[in-house]
């Protein structure tokens, strides 16, 4: 792949075939390369919530807990 040999399996940037790169797929996910396929997680510290990672600290729609909704008087 561009002149170097890659593990299609396990390459970020050349997953299951060359040029193929693991970007994040959606706000604070990262992508990572397994067994030639690419697979997302939440970011450190992230949650996922009705399958969109949030941070439950400061998502007023996550407040806390996933679904939990600030009260429209709490600060953020």
């Amino acid at each position: 792949c561009g002149g170097y040999c890659a593990d299609l399996k396990n390459d970020d940037y050349n997953c299951g075939g060359c040029g193929y790169a693991c970007n994040q797929a959606e706000l604070n996910e990262v992508g990572f390369c397994a067994d030639g396929n690419c697979r997302y997680q939440c970011m450190e510290g992230a949650t996922r919530c009705n399958g969109i990672c949030t941070f439950l600290w400061s998502d007023p729609n996550h407040c806390g807990a996933c679904g939990n909704v600030c009260p429209d008087s709490a600060p953020l």
